[in-house]
């Protein structure tokens, strides 16, 4: 299964993705045919990132009675001349889909609400490392800094006709095989859909941090007992893409709010000890640790998920862009 394959392969998504394709090639007026009306083969940046995002619109719309779970429906936004704000650097992204579901050309988007990043060039032979790649991987860091429960990030490219798929995790970036839009519209609307669709989980946040009611929190269990620890504030997140994503919260225990935690989250190398086996092992050993300290510090490894994408075969010998 290729990347593009795994995007597309939610529940209800392929047949949905089968119909929505029927429709679009049905009729006088079908919008594919051997390739899509109104490809703009010649067009300047702006004239392709409108005819990109207006398209993603209409699939959207065709899908709608499709789609099993609208509580995460999105749409795509096109604002290539306006910085997306949150970021120290002004930097700019030519498409993406966020998750304001009333975004404009005119809505001022922060880094924290987009959901997948884009970059589109009119050329095809950009699809190198130096242009759209290394553009892509520089919007991923972006997401992957301001959204601090966020595991990975899916983005794509589309250079002329061409697309690939991209999945940024904490090891860098994998692509797909890339695929012709105008050969293979099919896999197209497949993609696009995925995208539009994916749950909260599949588009790359922690399923074990629960947001309900405006509160964010972690349910651990401990001595037999539930527990409910409940996020305050951000106190430090790693920037970079490479790396193992630490990442600091002001906490308390929801049954004894006057402690102050702190949680630290981050990806374990399985080859070395966890760091909270190694400070119980020094708390017993009282080996200068003030145990009150200890009490008030909360490490919470968590399982994470293993990714059905990580597990790919076909995936792993495809090796990861580090250049980030």
């Amino acid at each position: 299964m290729s990347l593009v394959c795994a995007v597309s392969a939610f529940d209800g998504l392929q047949s949905a993705s089968d119909a929505v394709f029927k429709s679009c090639t049905e009729g006088r007026d079908a919008i594919y045919a051997d390739g899509w009306k109104g490809w703009p083969e010649d067009a300047n940046q702006e004239d392709f990132l409108t005819w990109f995002a207006d398209l993603s619109e209409m699939l959207a719309k065709l899908s709608k009675d499709y789609n099993p779970n609208s509580t995460h429906m999105r749409r795509p936004l096109a604002q290539p001349n306006k910085p997306i704000q949150g970021s120290t650097a002004e930097r700019k992204l030519d498409i993406g889909f966020v998750s304001d579901t009333n975004a404009g050309k005119d809505t001022r988007c922060q880094w924290s609400e987009i959901l997948v990043p884009g970059e589109l060039k009119t050329n095809p032979s950009a699809d190198t490392t130096s242009k759209a790649w290394l553009d892509l991987g520089r919007y991923a860091r972006e997401v992957l800094a301001a959204q601090d429960t966020r595991r990975f990030v899916l983005g794509f490219t589309l250079c002329g006709s061409l697309v690939r798929v991209w999945v940024f995790d904490r090891l860098g970036g994998v692509a797909s095989e890339r695929f012709d839009i105008n050969e293979d519209g099919l896999q197209f609307v497949s993609t696009i859909l995925g995208f539009l669709w994916m749950s909260e989980a599949e588009c790359g946040f922690d399923p074990t941090i629960i947001t309900k009611d405006g509160r964010r929190f972690i349910e651990i269990e401990q001595n037999g007992h539930a527990e409910r620890v409940v996020l305050e504030k951000l106190m430090k997140r790693a920037p970079c893409i490479a790396g193992r994503a630490t990442t600091c919260w002001k906490a308390r225990r929801e049954e004894d709010p006057e402690v102050p935690l702190v949680v630290k989250d981050s990806w374990q190398y399985t080859k070395r000890d966890e760091e909270g086996d190694l400070l119980q092992e020094a708390t017993e050993k009282r080996v200068g640790i003030d145990e009150k300290v200890v009490k008030n510090i909360l490490e919470i490894w968590m399982r994470l998920v293993d990714d059905d994408l990580k597990k790919d075969t076909e995936l792993q010998k495809m090796g990861r862009y580090k250049g980030i």
